[in-house]
């Protein structure tokens, strides 16, 4: 058995497939990336990542659309050694049944952890 993270094994499959498609988004029109353009995206982010003062270790809370930039976010996450709480904004619902994650973040008087979450995000 081979024990690598999610951040290793993109940087070994962006070294032997670097002209290969990683990601092909039907969220965004024509939007497609090889191994070596994802593994380029992701390192520049996880860099900011850093430099905002986020480190290894670090539980990180993801809330975004599906798409490219959800995806990319989330190995960034994880090349920086992060721990993320993947949530996509497909479906409010999944938002709600996700209390114990808002409620640790929030802390544990919070009632209502759909509110909370739909104070944060933008409005339409």
């Amino acid at each position: 058995m081979v024990y690598r993270n999610v951040g290793q094994h993109l940087r070994l499959a962006a070294e032997q497939f670097p002209n290969n498609e990683a990601i092909v988004s039907c969220h965004e029109e024509g939007a497609r990336l090889t191994y070596a353009a994802v593994l380029d995206k992701v390192d520049r982010l996880a860099a900011s990542f850093l430099q905002l003062g986020l480190r290894q270790g670090d539980r990180v809370g993801i809330w975004a659309p599906n798409g490219m930039l959800f995806y990319l976010t989330n190995l960034a996450a994880a090349r920086a050694g992060m721990i993320t709480t993947i949530q996509s904004t497909y479906g409010a619902t999944a938002v709600y049944t996700s209390g114990y994650v808002s409620r640790h973040r929030f802390g544990p008087n919070e009632s209502n952890p759909y509110r909370t979450y739909r104070s944060l995000g933008p409005t339409t």
